[in-house]
């Protein structure tokens, strides 16, 4: 059996070696290029289209149209029934808005009316309290309060802990 088998690598190595010959003798050691996976009718399809494009070119005239293909279209009925459909979403599009509209306004009106009558009754008083807000003595007193010490450096607070010391 490992007869057979040492057999069969030998004459395998052998025409591996014929193989690589004849490359060599083509001209190429590598193997011939696969296909890039463009079919034939692409690619004479392809061919065509350049050949009448510099066709065009060398005459002076403009390219020529390429061919379109057919599209699956909608029949006239069924755009017919499409636009009908539309024309009735944007109808029930528009009616909501109508009345949201309607219902805003009546809001608008009620609290525009409120404030009006708000407005007149504590015009006076409003102008009172800013005033008494405004120059009030307590604010003043709580701004100072609140506000933050500027940080010292640690020479001039050691400075300032020796004078307090020896007052």
């Amino acid at each position: 059996m490992d007869d057979i088998i040492t057999q069969l690598e030998h004459q395998l190595q052998s025409i591996n070696n014929a193989i690589s010959a004849l490359r060599v003798v083509q001209g190429s050691d590598d193997p011939p290029a696969k296909n890039r996976g463009i079919s034939a009718a692409s690619r004479k399809r392809m061919s065509e289209a350049a050949k009448a494009y510099w066709a065009a070119k060398r005459a002076g005239k403009a390219e020529p149209e390429p061919k379109r293909k057919d599209r699956s279209r909608f029949s006239a009925a069924t755009r017919k029934r499409m636009a009908a459909a539309q024309k009735k979403r944007w109808a029930a599009v528009r009616a909501a808005s109508k009345t949201a509209k309607k219902v805003v306004a009546k809001k608008v009106a009620t609290k525009k009316s409120a404030r009006k009558v708000a407005t007149k009754k504590t015009t006076a008083t409003k102008s009172v309290k800013r005033f008494a807000v405004k120059n009030s003595p307590v604010k003043k007193v709580v701004k100072k309060a609140t506000r933050t010490p500027k940080p010292v450096s640690a020479p001039v607070q050691a400075e300032a802990m020796a004078a307090t010391a020896t007052e």
